[in-house]
């Protein structure tokens, strides 16, 4: 019985067309909600704007997301107004979240 020799090209080969055949059975945005309402994390619970992108002309009547308050340097979210409540108490509400996530 003869072995073929370890093929790391092989691999990569097989782990993405596992990948590809398992995005085309669950679409990624229903495995992404999926995980988002069983893990809750953070940045979709307490943290929003993780994901935004400049907001068209007609948004520019927002604040500042939390997240930009927390993170600031996206130009872009220099042109809404600050938010009422500040980093800390932002930070605060995280730290409670988390400890009774653990808990």
């Amino acid at each position: 019985m003869t072995s073929e020799p370890f093929n790391p090209l092989a691999m990569d080969s097989l782990a993405h067309s596992i990948v590809t055949r398992m995005t085309e059975m669950v679409p990624v945005p229903l495995g992404e909600s999926a995980v988002i309402r069983q893990h809750r994390p953070v940045w979709n619970v307490i943290v929003d704007g993780f994901g935004n992108h400049d907001p068209g002309s007609g948004r520019g009547k927002g604040v500042r997301s939390r997240w930009d308050t927390l993170h600031p340097g996206r130009s872009w979210a220099d042109k809404y107004p600050q938010r009422k409540e500040t980093a800390s108490h932002i930070v605060q509400e995280i730290r409670e979240y988390l400890r009774s996530r653990l808990a």
